[in-house]
């Protein structure tokens, strides 16, 4: 069986697993777990958060029963059934509508200049016809998304998705950890960075070196601002380190969620996404990662999509501050939204 009929198998099972690639490297390693239970927490192997933890959207936990290169992976020693999820009727939710997020986003523009807050994200979700099989597209993404982590991840009757972030929110080995602050989004070829979208970053930066200030941890380094690939669209990005003997869920509480992927500050910034986003977000602006032993690695889970029913539901998102412009801002979530849209084929009936 080689490892695209593995990956096809596991997606009609009830095996919760997830695939994966690490940032520049094109090999594929899989975690798989022999049960049913993903909302226990474990001591070591796969989480998945959403941005808001709700009754339908909790944290996934996946153990590694199996955990290593999909090349060794032998589904002879996994006992499973088919399992095929209906999801839920998408047919409630339309497409993502520019007029509609042009709307929303002079709102937003309005409230941020009155002074509720600094800076908010405001996202998308667009929900594409699709009915065919996800493993296809996770091998594509991993092929063409080398500079970003790729999963494909199956929580039985929770989620089934398929994501490539290019963002570190926490890689730690022992007391030694790192994180970054991602903002601004341009394609390759295009111009230069404006005023807003350095504004943009410096405000994420700021508030990772406070937060991690006040929780008590010293020897905080950071580097200037530069240029980071993903796909075909360049970020930028600062990198953080520090040293803690705090544990990964303290760290992770302190880091999640950044004015990347929220605001700032972040009680006002979640009170205006609340308000004026008209989509749960899920496990969208989440994180998922891979603990265990002395190493572990998590990613914000941005550029994704979500299996749900006969459609993917794709997710993208972009931050808002008094000087936006939105018809720039809804070109950026056009952008970001074809990093995962074009993957996905033709409907087939």
């Amino acid at each position: 069986m080689d490892n695209k009929e593995k990956l096809h198998q596991l997606e009609q099972s009830d095996l919760p697993f997830c695939a994966f690639s690490l940032p520049d490297s094109k090999d594929i390693h899989i975690i798989v777990q022999r049960d049913a239970d993903v909302e226990s927490p474990r001591p070591e192997g796969l989480v998945m958060a959403p941005f808001k933890e709700q009754e339908d959207s909790p944290t996934i936990y996946i153990r590694p029963d199996f955990l290593g290169p999909i090349d060794e992976l032998d589904l002879f020693d996994f006992e499973y059934m088919h399992f095929e999820d209906s999801g839920y009727g998408v047919d409630l939710y339309p497409r993502a509508s520019r007029s509609a997020y042009l709307e929303q986003c002079e709102e937003m523009i309005d409230r941020l200049k009155s002074g509720e807050a600094k800076k908010a994200v405001l996202s998308v979700m667009d929900p594409r016809p699709y009915n065919g099989t996800y493993t296809d597209i996770f091998l594509q993404a991993a092929n063409d998304y080398e500079k970003a982590f790729v999963y494909f991840l199956q929580a039985p009757g929770i989620y089934t998705g398929i994501g490539a972030s290019p963002e570190v929110l926490l890689e730690r080995q022992e007391d030694n950890c790192r994180t970054m602050s991602l903002a601004g989004t341009r394609k390759k070829g295009d111009e230069g960075w404006t005023e807003k979208e350095k504004e943009e970053q410096e405000i994420v930066t700021q508030y990772i070196l406070e937060e991690l200030s006040g929780a008590g941890i010293e020897d905080l380094e950071y580097s200037d601002a530069y240029d980071a690939e993903a796909g075909p669209l360049i970020h930028l990005r600062s990198d953080i380190l520090f040293r803690t003997e705090k544990d990964d869920t303290e760290v992770l509480n302190i880091l999640h969620p950044t004015p990347a992927v929220c605001g700032q500050p972040l009680k006002e910034a979640k009170a205006l996404i609340s308000e004026l986003e008209d989509h749960d977000r899920r496990y969208y602006t989440g994180y998922i990662g891979i603990s265990g032993g002395r190493f572990s690695r998590y990613f914000v889970n941005l550029r994704c999509l979500e299996k749900k029913d006969y459609y993917a539901l794709c997710y993208a998102g972009g931050g808002i501050t008094s000087s936006s412009d939105p018809e720039s801002e809804w070109q950026e979530l056009v952008n970001k939204l074809e990093v995962m849209g074009r993957l996905l084929p033709q409907y087939r009936d």
